[in-house]
């Protein structure tokens, strides 16, 4: 590979040689974007285009376990430099070995070197090519990824041979690419690509033609050019144009019944916004704000949360416009941060597995029991407990809590971005005096310490790994399994206005009875655990931990995050235990630092009805 990259012994040397002096990249610094550039060989502006792929949890800065997680897709040949994480090569041996989920061990090694072989409709056309031939059409793939039409015509009149090989670890071609832009400008381009004898049914790595993309991404303009090309039937295209403004008819009038009876038959015009069409499905469902249907159309029908309006709205910009929390809260968990299939690494799909181990169930009634605070419990947040919507001053608290159900949540993407910024956290406590051991109230009670001794909790005491607690809407909590933790807004939990109490980041706390406080939704009737509340338990990475018990003041709160992410803590602990006498509350500022291992069902208890 070009650029400083190759002048490493291993990808953390040079990551860490080129970020700034507090190892990140800055995503709106130019000289950040220049460097990460320089180091990676490529044009700054293609950097720029791709950088918020890079940062996955959307702080605004990239960290080492975001770019190696980005890296494990896109470079081929640099040792990742971290003796405490498998090789991308051999990602399973670093999945935790009570997983249950995980494919075999497979060294993909020489199926990422492979010079190739034969099928044209698998994306290599008949014929043996060299590695050459595949690094040359890796470099014209990657031109129309990061939209380069100019310079790639230019370079296919000299390698019009290449224009339909798409090498076999690659996700997409460069048809595919055009179409996933979907533009004025990229059907222009899809135009001169076919002249140039493109084939419209070459697939991607996992069988979809650039029509395919083109109706999943909701680029109309490209499904109206490359639909008569992949199937020249006209009566089929205007039935499905039919189709699809009868899905949007039906959802505009949440007629969720009809909706879903249509799309049956069509799945895949979920994403379908024909012209004049505003909005798609998944937008006109965020303006009625009903989870349960969007839920639906994210994981049954796979809805793009990504997609745009036609004035260029996500769904969650529409539902936060519309003022409805709860979908906006959801969908917000559920924006993409890990591309699970693209070029050198494939991951498995994330899956939640029931714990159904007797002891293990009986360990998280105890838990439970244990880190329930039963006096001096009432803040004011729990005033918004029962339903997130409408604040009661008379909301009680728990006098405790009942556990119903455990799941286990495998991601194996998410993994491998926590296990490798664990190391670096260790790596980096271990040569800093100033480091010191935290132990959460969920490790310190009587009943926790029963967590000890199973495999299922061991903890890195040396990058300050803890067990903490963190609730919402049963759905959002879903999506935070799948996607990760988010930085792009105020967390959630602070008890002030202005941003949460610690500034923005993650909120996290030692005790159920104050997460409970954000559980503010039950599960729906018919619906599997009805009537329960939902918390994760969550491994945190806290580091080098920021320490404070003392009241903040609004212009202190921004200094908390800097702290993090630009000077020498991982995180901080507010400890209003010891200033109010209520709750502990922990905030890390990446992503990369938690990771939803467990969601939790359970049940309030010894209070009303109405607040259960």
């Amino acid at each position: 590979m070009a650029g400083q990259i190759g002048q490493f012994a291993s990808l953390k040397e040079g990551f860490f040689a080129c970020a700034n002096e507090h190892g990140h990249f800055k995503t709106g610094d130019p000289d950040s974007v220049r460097s990460l550039a320089e180091f990676l060989g490529l044009d700054a502006e293609i950097v720029r285009a791709c950088i918020d792929e890079i940062d996955a949890d959307h702080n605004g800065f990239v960290t080492f376990a975001e770019f190696a997680l980005w890296a494990d897709r896109h470079t081929r040949n640099v040792p990742l430099g971290l003796a405490g994480v498998a090789p991308k090569s051999r990602w399973q041996g670093g999945m935790p070995s009570y997983w249950t989920t995980m494919p075999a061990m497979k060294d993909t090694a020489e199926e990422e070197l492979s010079p190739g072989g034969s099928g044209a409709r698998r994306g290599l056309p008949p014929g043996i090519y060299s590695q050459e031939q595949l690094d040359q059409a890796n470099s014209l793939i990657d031109l129309a990824k990061f939209g380069k039409w100019t310079t790639l015509m230019e370079s296919l009149t000299l390698r019009q041979d290449l224009l339909n090989v798409r090498p076999p670890y690659r996700e997409y071609g460069i048809i595919h690419q055009a179409a996933y832009f979907g533009g004025k400008e990229a059907v222009g381009v899809l135009r001169q690509l076919v002249a140039l004898e493109a084939d419209v049914h070459v697939l991607t790595r996992t069988g979809r033609t650039a029509l395919d993309v083109a109706v999943l991404r909701g680029s109309h303009l490209a499904v109206a050019y490359l639909e008569p090309l992949t199937s020249p039937d006209q009566k089929n295209a205007r039935q499905r144009e039919e189709s699809a403004h009868a899905i949007l008819d039906a959802t505009k009038m949440a007629r969720w019944e009809e909706l879903f009876q249509k799309l049956q038959l069509c799945p895949d015009l979920v994403n379908a916004r024909p012209e004049p069409r505003e909005y798609a499905a998944l937008h006109q469902a965020a303006f009625h704000g009903d989870v349960a249907v969007l839920q639906r159309l994210v994981d049954e029908f796979k809805a793009d949360v990504c997609l745009r309006s036609k004035s260029g709205q996500t769904a969650l910009q529409v539902a936060i416009a519309s003022e409805k929390h709860q979908a906006s809260t959801y969908l917000d968990s559920v924006m993409p941060t890990v591309h699970l299939h693209d070029e050198f690494v494939t991951f498995p799909e994330q899956v939640c597995v029931s714990v159904t181990d007797p002891e293990m169930l009986s360990r998280f009634q105890a838990l439970l029991e244990d880190v329930h605070k039963s006096h001096n419990n009432w803040t004011r947040d729990r005033r918004r407990a029962t339903d997130g919507e409408v604040e009661d001053k008379s909301t009680p608290v728990p006098q405790g809590y009942e556990f119903v159900a455990a799941f286990r949540n495998e991601n194996a993407a998410l993994w491998r971005t926590y296990q490798i910024n664990r190391e670096i956290v260790k790596e980096r406590c271990e040569h800093n005096a100033s480091f010191r051991q935290w132990v959460p109230w969920t490790a310190s009670g009587t009943k926790t310490v029963t967590l000890q001794g199973r495999l299922d909790f061991e903890l890195e005491a040396g990058a300050n790994e803890w067990f903490l607690f963190h609730a919402s809407i049963p759905e959002a909590l879903r999506g935070i399994a799948r996607t990760g933790f988010k930085m792009a807004k105020v967390a959630k939990g602070a008890d002030s206005t202005g941003g949460g109490l610690y500034g923005e980041g993650t909120y996290f706390s030692d005790s159920i009875t104050k997460v409970d406080e954000y559980a503010r939704k039950r599960v729906a009737l018919g619906e599997e655990f009805e009537g329960c509340r939902t918390a994760a338990l969550c491994r945190v990475i806290g580091g080098r931990h920021f320490y404070t018990d003392s009241d903040i003041e609004q212009s202190d709160k921004s200094q908390f995050k800097l702290g993090a992410l630009q000077g020498e803590y991982h995180s901080t602990v507010g400890d209003r235990l010891k200033l109010k006498n209520t709750f502990r509350e922990y905030v890390v500022y990446d992503g990369s630092h938690a990771y939803l291992e467990y969601i939790i069902y359970y049940k309030r208890l010894g209070i009303d009805e109405k607040y259960c």
